[in-house]
């Protein structure tokens, strides 16, 4: 068996980022006061587990949190609402908002501003969707190309894309919005981690005889890695732990990829590269 493991595995820069300041606010704060996160921080069942192991508080509504307490937003982006509600509460806000995020948000407002009806490519009912048109006025959200056949836009239109959207299917989006607004403008606002993680996983899957995709079935951008590996390489497998994996799924002479999501804990690869070898050593 040959293992190859992406470049591009474990933690991506936001989430990373957004894990340390949860772990940094626990340790100055839970001795004095609550700390609380509105929802999940990071999509990824084995992280969310270990902080409240050190005293965080997951919650589904800001009514859970007490006054005077602590919450720390996730990274996703957090509803205009929220940060609205909380003010009146007295509660310190925490804010591990991934920067790429925040940079959709500034330039969707900004093009808004300048006479833009915002077009959003991604998935209505993620976190990161949600806390977006939050703070707009004029846009629609778009996750299949067919849902565009029952709209009829016009006027000044700025295609915007979920942050781990995939740039494939983002493309095909801008193309059927040009052939009735040829002057469509074409933001593309993939992270640069997602995107390099998709181009790495369909060159894996051409040259491996099978893929594992590594993360959580809640993680929109770990979803998107096996749909485009599984496009290219039907023996591709997502796997969330090494327990998970099935003996006859794989062989010994086998050429093996293995890519995570941006979510996911190096150590979880690890462990399944790790399974891997075990059980095909015997």
């Amino acid at each position: 068996m040959k293992i190859t493991l992406a470049k591009h595995t474990g933690f991506c820069f936001g989430v990373r980022k957004a894990i340390e300041k949860a772990y940094q606010t626990l340790k100055e704060h839970k001795r004095k006061k609550s700390v609380f996160m509105l929802g999940e921080i990071v999509h990824n069942e084995k992280v969310i587990n270990e902080l409240k192991k050190e005293g965080l508080e997951l919650v589904s509504s800001l009514k859970e949190v007490p006054s005077h307490s602590i919450l720390i937003l996730k990274a996703h982006g957090t509803e205009k609402e929220i940060y609205e509600e909380s003010q009146g509460k007295d509660i310190k806000l925490i804010d591990a908002t991934c920067p790429m995020v925040k940079e959709i948000h500034r330039k969707a407002l900004y093009l808004e501003k300048k006479g833009h009806k915002i077009v959003i490519f991604g998935d209505k009912n993620h976190a990161e969707i949600k806390a977006l048109i939050s703070y707009l006025k004029d846009f629609i959200v778009i996750e299949k190309k067919k849902e565009l056949k029952d709209k009829e836009l016009s006027g000044k239109i700025a295609l915007l894309l979920q942050s781990t959207q995939s740039l494939e299917e983002s493309l095909e989006i801008l193309k059927i919005l040009k052939k009735t607004n040829p002057q469509t403008l074409f933001i593309n606002t993939i992270c640069p981690d997602a995107q390099a993680r998709q181009k790495e996983v369909i060159k894996l899957s051409k040259n491996n005889d099978k893929v594992i995709v590594v993360g959580s079935k809640k993680s929109a951008n770990t979803r998107r890695l096996y749909k485009l590996s599984k496009k290219y390489n039907k023996n591709t497998y997502w796997l969330n732990r090494a327990e998970s994996i099935k003996k006859n799924n794989f062989g010994k002479e086998d050429r093996i990829a293995i890519i995570s999501g941006a979510s996911t804990p190096k150590e979880t690869v690890e462990k399944i590269i790790k399974r891997l070898k075990k059980l095909y050593s015997e």
